[in-house]
């Protein structure tokens, strides 16, 4: 049993991914009785032993010049670490379409990851340009994922509704793209 503040948040939208994940062949559905909150069901690769690997690419212009601290990647790997999961790899790029196809591409096509979260580059700027990059790259596209974050984040800002976040598949790994800031990557998550 693990026992978590009733109040902790448990990444129901990447935990309840049962129906989609149980497809692949390469990964075991697990379910585990979390205390006070019902139970989660964590996607895994059969080698995990109950981890599973997990990608944070951080998509921000200042963030990769070193001139903005990245508050929703630290989120997110605090909300992974809640549900013992491994950040394996962490990177900040610029919002440039070529450079987040090829990272996407790149720690996909790898094998070593389960899971990648991007945070950033969702909105309506000219330079945002993450669901460009993340749909020229996934294979199949899943759309519930995101239909159900940006319905989480209308409760609690009117603006989550203009996020252009999208999920797909490529070679095995789910790719989720969430918002750049701390609060819409923490309501996506919770969704």
């Amino acid at each position: 049993m693990i026992n978590l503040h009733p109040h902790t948040p448990t990444i129901r939208h990447i935990l309840a991914l049962d129906n989609l994940l149980s497809t692949l062949s390469k990964w075991n559905i697990l379910d585990i009785p979390i205390s006070g909150t019902g139970y989660a069901i964590i996607a895994c690769e059969a080698s995990a032993l109950n981890r599973f690997n997990i990608g944070i690419l951080t998509i921000s212009d200042l963030g990769a010049k070193g001139e903005r601290v990245d508050t929703s990647g630290d989120r997110i790997k605090e909300m992974v670490h809640l549900i013992d999961g491994t950040t394996t790899k962490y990177t900040i790029i610029p919002d440039e379409l070529d450079q987040i196809m090829l990272q996407l591409s790149a720690w996909a096509d790898s094998g070593e990851l389960d899971l990648i979260l991007t945070t950033g580059g969702t909105g309506l700027g000219p330079r945002d340009v993450t669901p460009e990059a993340t749909s020229q790259v996934i294979d199949k596209v899943v759309p519930g994922l995101p239909e159900t974050m940006r319905s989480a984040s209308v409760k609690n800002t009117p603006l989550g509704m203009l996020s252009r976040q999208i999920a797909g598949i490529r070679n095995k790994c789910l790719i989720i793209n969430l918002p750049g800031s701390r609060g819409g990557v923490q309501d996506c998550l919770e969704s």
